[in-house]
């Protein structure tokens, strides 16, 4: 066979997927924790306009999102798109799809390896399920 069917997926990697940044030296919300006290709590209750010192806050994490999904709305029109990243950016980009509060991202359980469908096209973004395994 020759062609479109036996080639490999293309992978790539996107700076607009990577997870919410906690600021220098901190590479996991627990690192926060130590040196902010009962700051991670409260971003885990709801991390709008919240910001880990250094860090970037939930409404960028939004925008960068926002801004990434308007780009392939339009670049992979009719087209499958594999996306595998942080849950914390999944959950985003799922609040992005219903039009949902930041704060939502917090209600949303998303366990290891699970997978959830998103459909971009010209009825807009929204979501066919989540949390398969």
């Amino acid at each position: 066979m020759t062609g479109r069917h036996n080639q490999a997926p293309r992978a790539s990697s996107n700076r607009a997927l990577q997870r919410c940044t906690m600021g220098p030296g901190r590479a996991k919300p627990e690192a926060i924790s130590a040196e902010f006290p009962g700051m991670l709590e409260q971003w885990r209750r709801d991390p709008t306009g919240m910001r880990p010192p250094g860090g970037e806050s939930a409404e960028e994490l939004h925008q960068r999102l926002q801004s990434w999904l308007m780009e392939v709305s339009t670049s992979y029109q009719n087209k499958k798109l594999l996306v595998v990243s942080h849950s914390g950016t999944l959950r985003m980009l799922i609040a992005l799809a219903l039009r949902a509060p930041i704060a939502s991202t917090r209600h949303m359980d998303m366990p290891y390896a699970c997978w959830s469908r998103l459909y971009c096209d010209g009825e807009g973004t929204r979501l066919a399920f989540h949390q398969r395994a």
